[in-house]
């Protein structure tokens, strides 16, 4: 089996440590403001882990509560954001947009060596950061573990599985024991301290693959083998990349939103004729279904 072609730079960029450089950091306090003044709707997923991060701080139930919605993310997801859940919410959901477009741009750059302005303006109007943007997904935050060193790959992967489950098996050999011990803690501590937290997790889990945004509903298992040829040759290649395009396809569940790191993985792929050929495709799929 040859190598798939690429047009983006090896995995290893020269980006300083999570791509954040000054020039960012000003665009993402711009974003922020221009966020925060904006009447913006939306934010429902926000809002629902928001209230769900109170929760766990309060000692109430994490699941099966619909504060507007069920929580759905492991009970670190949560704790992580206790500081932003606390901020008036227009003021934590404008954060999340910044940040989100703010990572969604040091990842075109690291995965994209042509075309880079066309491509992140492709990725910020493409179909499911729309979908991101106006129901205030952590995808992109999620996406943007792959930032972090290996050994926390697992943890990032547990984290969300439809965006990055594939990143597991891309953790290099000397950093396994590393890998096990934080996910192991992690898993450990939250047990302790919530108890059996994911039976709850994993029913609800299974609920979701009936919700009418889930677009594996009806046709689960069939997409599988096309996500297992993203991981073997992820596997084989020690690409990054792959192994992310392989998640959304390898799980019961994925709704629009879990297809940023696919679309992003394609653009690394495409010349700037094929990325806008597919861009206008998808959109133009998106819209005959509404």
């Amino acid at each position: 089996m040859s190598s798939l072609p690429t047009t983006r730079r090896p995995a290893a960029s020269r980006l300083p440590v999570w791509g954040v450089t000054h020039k960012r950091l000003l665009t993402c306090v711009v974003l922020i403001v221009a966020f925060g003044l904006a009447p913006l709707p939306g934010g429902d997923d926000w809002l629902t882990i928001c209230h769900a991060a109170r929760r766990l701080v309060a000692g109430h139930p994490l699941y099966g509560v619909q504060d507007p919605h069920f929580y759905a993310n492991p009970p670190h997801v949560a704790a992580l954001l206790v500081p932003l859940s606390w901020l008036p919410f227009r003021l934590s959901y404008a954060l999340l947009l910044a940040l989100t477009l703010t990572f969604a741009t040091v990842l075109v750059e690291r995965w994209c060596e042509e075309d880079i302005l066309l491509k992140t303006l492709l990725t910020i109007f493409s179909p499911p950061m729309f979908y991101i943007l106006l129901h205030g997904q952590i995808d992109v935050l999620v996406l943007a573990g792959v930032l972090l060193p290996p050994s926390w790959w697992g943890l990032v992967a547990l984290t969300k599985p439809q965006i990055v489950m594939g990143l597991a098996l891309g953790i290099p050999r000397r950093h396994w024991m590393k890998a096990g011990l934080i996910v192991g803690g992690v898993l450990l501590l939250s047990l302790l301290l919530l108890g059996n937290w994911i039976t709850d997790w994993l029913t609800y889990g299974s609920r979701l693959t009936a919700y009418p945004h889930n677009l594996w509903r009806g046709l689960w298992p069939f997409q599988v083998p096309l996500g297992l040829f993203f991981l073997l040759q992820g596997i084989r290649d020690h690409d990054e990349k792959l192994l992310i395009a392989a998640s959304p396809f390898l799980v019961p569940y994925a709704a629009l939103s879990s297809f940023i790191g696919v679309w992003l993985v394609a653009l690394s792929y495409l010349n700037r004729w094929q990325s806008a050929a597919l861009f206008m495709g998808w959109w133009l799929v998106v819209l005959s279904r509404l």
